[in-house]
């Protein structure tokens, strides 16, 4: 009867332990370093996602982090490009110009471009391609300056149309500061001593919903340094929208 009393004891003390574990959560701590999978930001058209290593209590984290890059040519930089291109045709000599015109119509280029479109793998790329070699030809074919003026605008159509995805990869050290909270300062970066500060959190009601913070707080602003932008903050949030009408007839993916 004892022993009856000892085992029903043990049961009880168990499941009541077990209850409350999984009734209070937030008292255990996280399980699993900070993570995650992507997120999107409410100031860029980028895409975020994060890996991190540590133990728990995870006072200080070392954060991977994978950013996809997006760039469209705004309507702005579109009108800027045209000008330049324009004054800089203007002041070229006739020579100039018609050794501008030879480079980017040379009939070598084309046969690459050719062989390359007949092992192109999908209809997409065969349809840029195609683009390609009709602007090649399209300038190849024209007489006269003012035609070929005019076949320039056309190959730089393509640039304007195009927008490029590209990754960066980058580290950070976090130190905890509140339950929900980390943030990075490493300090002056690179030649132009750029103080970066990031801030990581996690919402109090659910801890697998992460909102990260990047700021220029400041930078030399001189020479090659000039244009960086400082107290200007990148958000990236859990609910900032991921998708997005970019409106580009072609991608390019840079380094």
């Amino acid at each position: 009867m004892r022993i009856l009393f000892l085992g029903l004891f043990i049961f009880v003390n168990c499941y009541a332990a077990l209850a409350a574990d999984t009734s209070e959560p937030a008292k255990r701590g996280m399980i699993l370093p900070p993570h995650f999978r992507t997120i999107g930001s409410t100031t860029t058209n980028n895409v975020l996602s994060m890996t991190c290593e540590g133990k728990a209590p995870y006072e200080t984290i070392q954060c991977h982090f994978t950013k996809i890059v997006i760039r469209k040519m705004t309507e702005e930089k579109k009108q800027k490009f045209r000008k330049e291109n324009a004054e800089r045709l203007e002041e070229m000599s006739q020579k100039e110009f018609a050794e501008y015109v030879s480079y980017l119509s040379d009939p070598n280029d084309l046969k690459k471009i050719e062989e390359r479109l007949s092992i192109a793998p999908t209809s997409e790329k065969k349809t840029y391609m195609k683009d390609v070699i009709d602007s090649y030809k399209l300038l190849a074919s024209a007489k006269g300056k003012d035609q070929q003026k005019e076949a320039l605008k056309k190959n730089h159509q393509m640039n304007e149309d195009t927008c490029t995805i590209s990754l960066k990869e980058f580290d950070l050290t976090f130190q905890r500061i509140t339950k929900n909270r980390w943030v990075s300062n490493p300090g002056p970066v690179g030649i132009c001593n750029v103080i970066r500060v990031a801030i990581l959190e996690n919402m109090k009601e659910h801890d697998i919903l992460w909102e990260i913070t990047e700021t220029t707080v400041s930078s030399d602003n001189d020479g090659l340094c000039e244009g960086i932008q400082n107290d200007k903050p990148t958000i990236y949030s859990w609910d900032a929208p991921k998708n997005l009408m970019l409106g580009c007839k072609y991608l390019s993916f840079g380094m």
